[in-house]
Parts: structure tokens; sequence; C-alpha cells
């Protein structure tokens, strides 16, 4: 029984987050999206701390592109915008491993290099992969549960990263279709004035021919 209440809370609370999401989605820019799914990542796990990192087409950089307040706030050391994948510690294991990792001992975990003086300290550490075309998109980090992350963690998180690596690839063909438009809105006012100006060059030859006399 109470299986099922967890399931049922799980199933109400995920639904009611992505119903959220796709309401919201249309009226936020990139970076109000990314913020938004994230900090829903880090409520619905129960984290403290959370990342939200693109990564490279050639898959050799990390672009650390949003962090929630938490985070931001326990940070100290210096900001950058993206970082080697062969630099980093065990926080891109997802990358390289292609698949969640988990790691609840961080502090006795492997690899921990390429994590600078002032980082927020953790302690229970989870990332997730989003892939498409066999690469790695996105990666998303939480951090700091206050009991350890499980499987449902990790469905909650790639339930929601899918989601909005949809509407971003939506986002993506409907920029695409409005610059083809556009182009062909300027092709199309290209050739109209064209073809007014050889209308206007035919009727001043015919012009010009009468007054020479020639019909």
């Amino acid at each position: 029984m109470a299986e099922n209440n967890k399931n049922l809370i799980f199933k109400s609370e995920m639904e009611e987050a992505l119903i959220e999401l796709y309401m919201k989605s249309p009226a936020m820019d990139d970076k109000e999206l990314y913020n938004f799914v994230l900090d829903k990542i880090v409520q619905l796990t129960q984290s403290s701390i959370g990342f939200f990192h693109l990564v490279s087409d050639d898959q050799k950089t990390v672009y650390l592109t949003t962090w929630n307040g938490e985070a931001m706030d326990s940070c100290k050391a210096p900001k950058i915008g993206h970082y080697p994948l062969t630099e980093a510690g065990n926080w891109v294991d997802c990358v390289r491993q292609k698949k969640p990792i988990i790691y609840n001992d961080f502090p006795n975990s492997p690899n921990q290099k390429g994590m600078p003086q002032g980082y927020v300290s953790l302690k229970r550490f989870m990332s997730i992969p989003v892939i498409e075309d066999d690469k790695v998109r996105i990666i998303f980090g939480v951090g700091n549960k206050p009991e350890d992350y499980t499987e449902n963690d990790t469905t909650k998180i790639q339930i929601f990263a899918n989601t909005l690596q949809n509407i971003i690839k939506q986002r993506s063909a409907q920029n695409e279709l409005k610059e083809k438009i556009q182009e062909l809105e300027r092709m199309n006012k290209f050739m109209t004035g064209r073809e007014l100006k050889m209308v206007k060059l035919k009727e001043e030859i015919e012009k010009l021919n009468k007054q020479l006399g020639k019909k």
C-alpha cells in the first residue's frame, strides 16, 4: 500500500510539473526555460544544488550553462564559460559513459579532478545525460539530497530532460522555418521588384519607339 501511494504521488508530481512546463515554456526564452526545468528537477529530487550544461557537438567541451540559486550562492570559484572534457572529473562521467551516474558517497568517489577550490561541497551527486544521435547534448546534475539518490530520482530527471530536449528541437525547427519564410519573402520582394522594373522598362521602350515613329 505504501509503495502504491508513493507511485501515485510520483505520477501526480510529474504530471503537474510537466503540464506547467508545457504551458509556460512558449513565453520563456532559452535561459528562462533552462532555469525553470533545473529548478523543477532540484525540487522533485529534493536536492539543494543543481546544474544544467550543454555539450559540444564534438563531445570535447562542456559549456557551463546555468546553476540553481543555492549552487550559485555557495560557489566561490571564478566563473568560467566552458570546460574541456579531458580535464573534468567524475561530474561528467555521465557524458563518458552515456548513462546516469549516482555517487551517494561523493567524497570517496573516484576521479574527482577538475573540481576547483571554491566549488560547492558535495555529499551526494547524480548526473543525467540527454542523448540524441548517439551524442550527449545536455547534462543535468543534482546534489546533496538529504538521503541517497535512487532510480526514481533518475527517472524524474530523465523524463524532464527528454521533455526539455523535445522543446529545444521544436524551437530549433520553428526558427529554421521562420528563417526560410523570411528568405522566401526577401526573394519574392526582389523578384517582384525586378518584374515591375521590367514592365516600366518595356513601357519606356515602347514610348521611345512611338516617338521615333516605330510601331
